[in-house]
């Protein structure tokens, strides 16, 4: 996984932390590269709590090991049996 911390500021206007904290999960697809990585580690860096979908499960395993409160689902949402 890159570097921890959200390099583009897509968090700036966000409420207060706590705030955050309460929402109830954000659901990001392809969560384990490209934008949805960055989306994932964005929000979970600001404190929302986060359920990623990926289809690579060892990536998944890397993503909760560096984020211990994310829950992570192994899916491929483009295939209909799951």
């Amino acid at each position: 996984l890159p570097a921890r911390g959200c390099t583009v500021g897509c968090m700036a206007s966000l409420p207060h932390p706590d705030a955050l904290r309460r929402l109830p999960p954000s659901i990001v697809t392809g969560a384990t590269s490209g934008i949805g990585l960055a989306t994932t580690r964005c929000l979970l860096d600001a404190g929302v709590p986060v359920v990623a979908v990926g289809r690579n499960e060892d990536s998944l395993a890397r993503l909760a090991a560096a984020y211990p409160g994310v829950t992570t689902i192994a899916a491929d949402l483009a295939d209909t049996a799951g």
